[in-house]
């Protein structure tokens, strides 16, 4: 195998959101650029400079057509991998690979996985507390063992006197967790958290729910296209407060020492 420099990386994942984009414009299936990449495609018309991957997002029957209709009669080598495919699949999300490529992520958790673009979904919830409460409790206890599961042994290493040991025992039981009892816990909606208004949505099905990123229906009803890295592809067209509710003041640069990849992997081609 042959290893793959960051720039590689991205022409790749460029391609696959490509053939996404075409897939989804041939299929009447809709998409919106969003998190990291809808920040770069707004404040830097491609990539943060310091940024490494690509998110889209879906409202729930489009993200149902990707998973169930993607893979099929393909002649490239692309591919949707979700847990409802594989119960080994160590997310909660959705991704797309490039099945001649691979990527190892500096984690415990090993799944043999290539390099992919992240696919959310977007449900209908209602915004008041109890239903808030009733998600940040379900999600508490399989985000947990996620987070230790994807801890490296020397992580546990690295701490002293009884916080090791505690760290070392509660990530040897988290361990023998299966994959699939946390990404389920996650990624089935819970009917109860919609009234059946839909006037609102957000990200419900992922260990990074946060309440303040719960948005009006209507910001996605409509699509604007964006320039990514000389291409166009489909974004929310009220992006500005899509973009406010995810990051606030998101044409503000973060603090230099902050400006850092948060993934940490290595690529190869196969």
């Amino acid at each position: 195998m042959r290893t793959l420099a960051i720039e590689e990386v991205k022409q790749i994942q460029l391609g696959i959101l490509k053939s996404v984009d075409e897939w989804c414009n041939q299929n009447d299936v809709s998409y919106f650029l969003g998190y990291g990449t809808l920040l770069g495609a707004v404040r830097h018309k491609g990539y943060i400079p310091w940024d490494d991957d690509v998110d889209i997002v879906m409202m729930r029957p489009d993200y149902e057509r990707l998973l169930k209709e993607f893979n099929n009669n393909r002649k490239d080598n692309l591919q949707v991998l979700h847990a409802s495919m594989d119960k080994n699949f160590p997310y909660e999300f959705a991704k797309v690979q490039n099945r001649m490529t691979k990527l190892v992520e500096n984690t415990d958790v090993v799944y043999d996985i290539g390099i992919n673009i992240d696919v959310f979904v977007l449900d209908p919830i209602d915004r008041d507390k109890k239903t808030i409460k009733r998600i940040l409790h379900k999600h508490k206890i399989p985000t947990k063992v996620l987070a230790y599961k994807n801890m490296l042994g020397n992580g546990a290493r690295k701490r002293k006197g009884i916080k090791k040991v505690g760290v070392a025992v509660l990530k040897a039981i988290c361990d023998r967790i299966p994959i699939y009892w946390c990404t389920s816990k996650l990624g089935v909606v819970d009917k109860a958290n919609n009234s059946g208004d839909n006037t609102w949505v957000a990200n419900v099905c992922e260990r990074w729910f946060k309440p303040s990123e719960i948005m009006p229906k209507e910001w996605y009803a409509q699509t604007i296209q964006l320039e990514f890295e000389g291409n166009r592809f489909k974004a929310p067209v009220k992006y500005d407060q899509v973009l406010t509710a995810w990051y606030g003041d998101y044409m503000q640069l973060p603090p230099e020492e902050e400006q850092v990849t948060h993934h940490d992997y290595e690529a190869y081609l196969r």
